[in-house]
């Protein structure tokens, strides 16, 4: 595995998710992320699906949160 700070511009949402994330949870992400100095704790994972282009594999509610919170760039295992 390799980790890898990737522009959240490069990455899109993988289609299938099996969980389920309500508004005060997602909001909560949210502002964690926000009082976060790294911005969370656990690294989304990717995969490659082009030259600097990646689908999230596992942390899409992250991705989303940290697209709300205002980040450009995040750290993601890249698998």
């Amino acid at each position: 595995m390799k980790i890898k700070t990737i522009p959240i511009n490069k990455i899109k949402e993988n289609n299938w998710n099996p969980n389920e994330l309500d508004e005060a949870g997602f909001n909560t992400l949210v502002q964690n992320i926000e009082d976060s100095k790294v911005g969370y704790t656990q690294p989304i994972e990717v995969r490659e699906t082009g030259k600097d282009e990646y689908e999230v594999v596992d942390g899409a509610h992250r991705l989303k949160a940290c697209i709300e919170a205002g980040l450009t760039e995040i750290q993601c295992v890249i698998s």
